[in-house]
């Protein structure tokens, strides 16, 4: 168990030694090596903390653990929306991403857009409400969505008081929330949030709204990569032991982002 934990953290570490090279490749931003590992170190914990169920649902679905390190397909008949944003130190421009599913993994939309927003929650929240919109504008009537976000998700699921700079943004949400026939909200750890992370950073160096095809080679490869189908309606918040194997996994998404930029 030690062993394993530490190879965890070790994982968290090369990702975000990774971040810091790319930052300083693109001229964004230079990171101190203690600010390298103060930032992995949070995101190791906060991981490791995801312990408890934080999945709900508005209808009647089913949710429990797994220690599966894939991202998991709706049911047939549903689409799921993850979600994310991103903001710079010198909070100047936002990005917020999104990327719609349906239950074979095949991208329906994935999108990224700068915002302007001057708090990394302002961002997350405004992903949600993104998502929600886009996903009323394409007609979809069952829809889970999915955070790396734990205080966004549990605002706009009523379970925390939001902060008076998402008020609006969560009022928005819940009145879009009755439109649908089902909304699924839930949160996920950071690492199963890669490929919207990447469409949220994107959008940081983008002036307008984009949409990015699936034929893309690494929106085609991230989406491809380490996806399971969901069983009836059984819906798994999954739980990712960042160990040995997914070294590889890492790479591919380090890659990506790196075209992407």
């Amino acid at each position: 168990m030690v062993a394993r934990e530490s190879l965890s953290k070790a994982s968290f570490i090369c990702l975000y030694l990774w971040r810091a090279h790319n930052d300083l490749t693109f001229g964004r931003k230079e990171w101190t090596p203690l600010e390298v590992i103060q930032v992995a170190n949070k995101a190791f914990l906060e991981f490791s903390s995801a312990n408890q169920v934080l999945g709900s649902s508005h209808t009647d679905v089913s949710i429990g653990f797994s220690h599966l390190s894939k991202w998991v397909s709706p049911p047939v008949g549903n689409v799921k929306v993850n979600c994310d944003a991103t903001l710079p130190s010198d909070k100047s421009k936002g990005g917020v991403g999104v990327i719609f599913r349906d239950h074979s993994g095949f991208p329906l939309l994935a999108r990224s857009f700068p915002s302007c927003f001057s708090s990394i929650i302002q961002g997350e929240v405004l992903a949600i409400r993104g998502a929600l919109t886009i996903a009323l504008e394409m007609g979809y009537e069952d829809i889970m969505v999915e955070t790396d976000n734990r205080d966004a998700f549990l605002m706009v699921e009523g379970k925390k008081t939001p902060l008076w700079e998402v008020e609006d943004l969560v009022a928005d949400v819940q009145r879009l929330v009755p439109s649908f026939s089902s909304v699924v909200f839930s949160c996920v750890p950071r690492a199963m949030n890669m490929v919207v992370d990447a469409l949220a950073r994107k959008a940081l160096s983008l002036v307008c709204v984009t949409d990015w095809p699936h034929s893309i080679q690494w929106l085609h490869e991230l989406c491809a990569r380490k996806k399971i189908s969901s069983r009836g309606q059984h819906y798994v918040n999954r739980k990712l032991w960042l160990a040995g194997p997914l070294s590889q996994e890492y790479k591919a998404l380090a890659d990506a982002s790196v075209e992407l930029t």
